[in-house]
């Protein structure tokens, strides 16, 4: 059932994708569009729904809120709010002449960034191989929705890195659907989250 909703919502995407006027489109899905603004604020929810129904209330979740605010506030672009261009990207820290008070705590925000996603996927790894819990509903969202966060970055960068790295052209038409699915898929990804966490039968689970 759920992995027919989201076939349902990727088609939903698509349509937008294929029948909307320009202006139309980039309304919706522009950085201040519909799904960019409930990406924020699902991300935000997500992070209040783990520390909410977590009991007790450990390590883990406390790093998955940490790591769901940050997913926030670089969907809000406070990633390169503060610097002079994007700090997940290496020509800011190899090429840009700002200075080293602005890069060194930024790269210090990157790497808590990245540990936290490392520490996540580690434990949550563990957590998928108790067998007792492998077929619990709130896992299966879970693993949804950390399968589709590494989608929707993927495709953040697939245009970009095929017309640099390897000269292969995009069609406008065709970034058109990979914007849509980008923006669609990055929306519902922490609904993903909210929902599994929303739904545990039972709070005092575990991840690690």
């Amino acid at each position: 059932m759920l992995m027919l909703a989201l076939l349902g919502y990727v088609l939903l995407l698509s349509y937008f994708a294929a029948t909307m006027t320009a202006t139309g489109f980039h309304t919706l899905f522009s950085e201040t569009g519909f799904f960019e603004s409930f990406s924020i604020l699902f991300w935000i929810v997500a992070a209040i729904a783990i520390l909410l129904k977590a009991k007790p209330l450990r390590g883990l979740h406390v790093a998955a809120a940490v790591l769901f605010l940050l997913c926030a506030m670089r969907e809000a672009d406070w990633h390169k709010k503060f610097t002079s261009d994007g700090i997940f990207k290496l020509k800011y820290y190899t090429k840009s002449l700002a200075p080293l008070a602005e890069k060194i705590p930024a790269a210090m925000v990157v790497l808590l960034f990245i540990g936290l996603v490392v520490y996540v996927l580690v434990c949550g790894y563990r957590y998928v191989r108790s067998k007792d819990k492998c077929c619990s509903d709130s896992l299966v969202l879970m693993i949804l929705g950390s399968t589709l966060f590494f989608i929707s970055k993927i495709l953040d960068r697939s245009a970009s890195i095929l017309e640099k790295s390897f000269e292969i052209v995009i069609s406008p038409n065709t970034k058109r659907y990979i914007f849509a699915y980008e923006e669609g898929l990055e929306m519902i990804t922490p609904l993903m989250f909210v929902i599994a966490f929303v739904w545990r039968e039972s709070p005092s689970e575990e991840l690690a």
